[in-house]
Parts: C-alpha cells; sequence; structure tokens
C-alpha cells in the first residue's frame, strides 16, 4: 500500500470516527461548531488574499518568462528607424 491510499484511509478512519462522535457526544457539536468551523473560515478568508495577489504575479512572470525570451520582450531599438 503507498503512501497516498495509506494517508486517505486513515483521513477516512478519523472521519467516522468524528462522525460518530457527533452522533452519541453532542458537545462534541458545539466543539466543532466555536473551533473548527472558524478556523476553517479563517484559512480560507487567508489563502484567498494569498491567491488574490500570487496569481496575477503567477501570470506576468508566466508571460515574460518564456523559453524564447527575444520573442516576448520586443523592446524598441534605434536600428529598426531610419
Amino acid at each position: 500500500m503507498d503512501e497516498v491510499t495509506r494517508r486517505q484511509s486513515r483521513i477516512a478512519e478519523v472521519s467516522v470516527v468524528v462522525l460518530l462522535g457527533l452522533l452519541v457526544w453532542w458537545p462534541l457539536v458545539l466543539l466543532l461548531v466555536l473551533f473548527v468551523v472558524p478556523v476553517l473560515v479563517l484559512s480560507a478568508t487567508a489563502a484567498s488574499a494569498v491567491a488574490a495577489v500570487a496569481v496575477p504575479m503567477w501570470l506576468l512572470a508566466r508571460r515574460f518568462r518564456g523559453h524564447n525570451h527575444a520573442q516576448h520582450l520586443r523592446l524598441p531599438t534605434k536600428r529598426g528607424r531610419r
């Protein structure tokens, strides 16, 4: 069994235990709502803020850093004008 499959099976086991715990022990629901949900919202907000900055920078870098640099950056030169 490779590492990814082992990790996925472990995540599934933990998910089943948490869901059964939510059905049996209601304070766990309160813990989930008070702590886990805000952390997920905060991390999603932070990830979207980082993506809003990183994606345009990545697109600019991808545009200007090609295999053929001369083809992408055509700077005007005095040789071409007469």
